[in-house]
């Protein structure tokens, strides 16, 4: 494979346990020959995701609004363009804390 389209609209929604108030959507890393994933994250305000380990290394890019991540000893705001790298394995939140919408691509291995 030299080059896949991936459209918005034919993305597919999934709910991951432990998110409230999260829509995301898979953008690419459906197919197993596509080495990495990459999602589409959706806040709503209010919106949490639980305090658990992340399985690959990650990489949180922000696109819109601001979200909160809590670590084991410090929280960190991320907004716009804002990223954020998690080794495997590191445990994290993640919070809208504001009245605002917010959006991330949340970006690892296809594993």
């Amino acid at each position: 494979m030299t080059a896949r389209l991936h459209r918005i609209a034919d993305a597919l929604a999934f709910q991951p346990e432990g998110h409230t108030g999260v829509s995301p959507v898979r953008l690419t890393g459906t197919a197993p020959d596509e080495p990495i994933s990459v999602v589409l994250s959706s806040y709503e305000p209010g919106a949490h995701a639980e305090r658990s380990p992340v399985a690959l290394d990650t990489v949180y890019l922000v696109l819109t609004g601001r979200l909160t991540v809590s670590l084991d000893d410090e929280q960190v705001e991320l907004a716009g363009l804002d990223s954020l790298f998690l080794a495997a394995g590191c445990v994290r939140a993640v919070d809208n804390l504001t009245g605002e919408p917010a959006s991330m691509f949340v970006i690892r291995p296809n594993g």
